[in-house]
């Protein structure tokens, strides 16, 4: 079978007019993702509730999470992380690549404050779920539809999500970068 120009620009155009799901958001560093947040807790979410914002123009869902430890910031016992979307009175409301996060499930999360209150830092960069036997318990980034990108000489590339790592050692590299950050320059 033999492929003409004109049904290769076809496809071309007519692969440029389908949808593409995604959101691109520029790759923070570990010191980064550390020095732009607010708050980093390890805890547990314990209740999901969905809200119209005051206009009753955006829907907004609220994460309460129930600390095991805060590692930056003094947040008390309990952080409520607002995230974009979600579904309320028949409408829904989606934007691509927002973190959501599971009732009862175990997170570390790094949050940024906003002038309606915390949110996710770097979108899901900040989100990483616990998971594993006691023991042997990890922490895993999954970015869903986020694409990280990175300068390079030719535009914008894609880069990988964090590893797996133990939540232990990641946890201690967090309270490392937390105390190297607060201590005085020149020190």
């Amino acid at each position: 079978m033999r492929i003409d120009s004109k049904t290769t620009l076809l496809a071309l155009a007519l692969a440029a007019l389908s949808p593409v799901y995604g959101t691109l958001v520029p790759r923070l560093s570990f010191e980064e993702l550390v020095g732009q947040c607010a708050v980093v807790v390890h805890g547990r979410v314990s209740s999901v509730r969905v809200a119209w914002d005051a206009e009753r123009e955006n829907i907004w869902t609220y994460y309460e999470i129930v600390l095991d430890e805060a590692l930056k910031g003094s947040p008390g016992r309990t952080v409520e992380i607002q995230e974009p979307g979600g579904e309320l009175d028949g409408m829904r409301m989606e934007i691509v690549g927002t973190p959501r996060y599971e009732l009862g499930e175990e997170v570390v999360v790094f949050a940024s404050p906003t002038p309606a209150g915390l949110r996710t830092c770097g979108w899901g960069q900040g989100r990483f779920v616990v998971a594993g036997e006691p023991g042997q318990r990890r922490v895993c980034n999954d970015l869903g539809d986020v694409q990280l990108t990175a300068p390079s000489k030719t535009g914008r590339q894609r880069t990988a999500a964090a590893p797996e790592e133990a939540l232990a050692v990641f946890k201690q590299r967090i309270r490392e970068e937390v105390q190297r950050q607060a201590a005085p320059v020149g020190r």
